[in-house]
């Protein structure tokens, strides 16, 4: 694999290259049952992927805020506002334990807290994508392809 460097006329394309570099990877692991022969090995895992995910999200703020208005700044940074890898970590577990029906009631009443956490949170960015496709003056589903945004997919 070729080394990925910043040489992009447009830094929105370096920005988006790595993206999909990084979800290709990301498609390369085991999605079920993946175990690490031991716990240091699963930390080092989980600090590359915080660090890439801070890495990312500095190089998206910094390409945008270069060339937007500050209202346009202010609305990708709650548009991007995410989640820690804390609570996607224990909202995966805690996914997982009721795949195997092995949830208590405490962790039944805490995976419909998160749950609705991220729908609340998706529903404040909807109304942020909404406001900043009218300051753009560009329809929403055109603004969602600028931005590169496609749905998830859950299971």
């Amino acid at each position: 694999m070729k080394l990925l460097k910043k040489t992009y006329e447009d830094p929105h394309q370096w920005v988006k290259e790595l993206y999909k570099r990084l979800l290709s990877l990301k498609e390369l692991l085991p999605q079920k049952n993946l175990r690490f022969p031991d716990s240091t090995m699963l930390n080092k895992a989980k600090m590359i992927n915080e660090e890439i995910r801070v890495l990312l999200e500095k190089s998206q703020q910094q390409v945008a805020y270069h060339h937007l208005s500050a209202d346009e700044t202010e609305l990708l940074k709650r548009i991007n506002k995410g989640f820690p890898s804390d609570f996607w970590n224990r909202y995966h577990e805690l996914q997982t334990k009721r795949r195997n029906a092995n949830l208590t009631n405490q962790e039944q009443a805490e995976i419909v807290d998160c749950s609705d956490a991220i729908e609340l949170a998706n529903l404040e960015r909807i109304g942020y994508l909404v406001k900043l496709a009218e300051l753009r003056n560009v329809p929403l589903s055109t603004l969602v392809e600028q931005l590169g945004i496609a749905p998830s997919v859950y299971a």
